[in-house]
């Protein structure tokens, strides 16, 4: 299976209130896997369930080609 990872930002998910990665589910709901973060204005760290993600976050993820493909999260021809 060919892997591929990508930075993204949060606010593409319609995030209108504070979660952690464990109630975004990304795995289950989009079969992406959350990497690391870069909070807004601050240094990026490795991410765990219990983080809280906030609008304006940098995620990168990693997943399949075709779950990247079809994520609401990535635009066609990049950021």
């Amino acid at each position: 299976m060919n892997r591929q990872f990508v930075a993204v930002g949060l606010g593409r998910l319609g995030i209108s209130m504070v979660k952690s990665l464990s109630e975004l589910d990304l795995s289950q709901k989009i079969g992406l896997t959350g990497l690391a973060l870069r909070p807004r204005g601050e240094p990026g760290s490795l991410p765990r369930g219990d983080t809280v993600v906030h609008d304006g976050d940098v995620l990168v993820v990693g997943g399949s080609k075709k779950a990247l493909d079809r994520s609401p999260l990535v635009e066609p021809d990049g950021p």
